[in-house]
């Protein structure tokens, strides 16, 4: 997966980078997103968050708005409890 970085904007007041990036591929997770993110970064993954992955109709290009925390203590007390839970992976349960 080849991800394209459009746009790094640094945020000091949220102690953040928010980024926009693009891959061309059909289907992508979160995880290889992340992944991606912190080979071309140089950060861990547990500072990072994909907000949102958007597609148009009929292209395989995927627009990605991710954000990178200086702490996890600071996107355990900013993000909302959803985007938290949508990017942990899911843990398989034994049964």
């Amino acid at each position: 997966m080849k991800l394209t970085i459009i746009e790094n904007k640094r945020n000091e007041l949220l102690k953040r980078a928010e980024i926009k990036a693009e891959v061309d591929e059909k289907q992508v997770n979160r995880e290889e997103i992340i992944n991606n993110l912190c080979a071309q970064l140089n950060t861990q993954k547990e500072k990072v968050v994909v907000e949102k992955i958007d597609s148009n109709f009929g292209t395989t290009k995927r627009k990605i708005v991710a954000k990178i925390y200086d702490t996890v203590e600071d996107l355990e007390k900013i993000e909302s409890a959803y985007i938290k839970k949508r990017n942990n992976p899911k843990k398989e349960e034994k049964k």
